[in-house]
């Protein structure tokens, strides 16, 4: 299903592996610029060269930060800005 994500922004937590990934392309793909988050920087790197490879005029940032930890969750928030889709994977 195509659904015309355009100008919106998405964060999706857990989004370096696994379904937090594959939900991160499927935006990515739909338009959406994605906010790609991990606890690691490299991780996070690594998902974005992968849906990259998959989508490639997809548009990223990333958010470092463990939601586990209050200064996780804080870094996450600024590095995320205002987003229009959360999704808590």
């Amino acid at each position: 299903m195509q659904i015309d994500l355009s100008g919106l922004r998405a964060l999706v937590t857990g989004s370096t592996q696994g379904i937090g990934r594959a939900i991160a392309q499927a935006l990515a793909a739909n338009g959406a610029e994605v906010v790609i988050h991990g606890r690691k920087a490299a991780d996070i790197e690594q998902a974005i060269a992968t849906i990259r490879a998959a989508v490639p005029k997809a548009r990223f940032a990333a958010a470092a930060g463990d939601v586990a930890m209050a200064e996780g969750v804080a870094s996450i928030i600024e590095a995320a800005g205002d987003v229009d889709i959360l999704v808590n994977s």
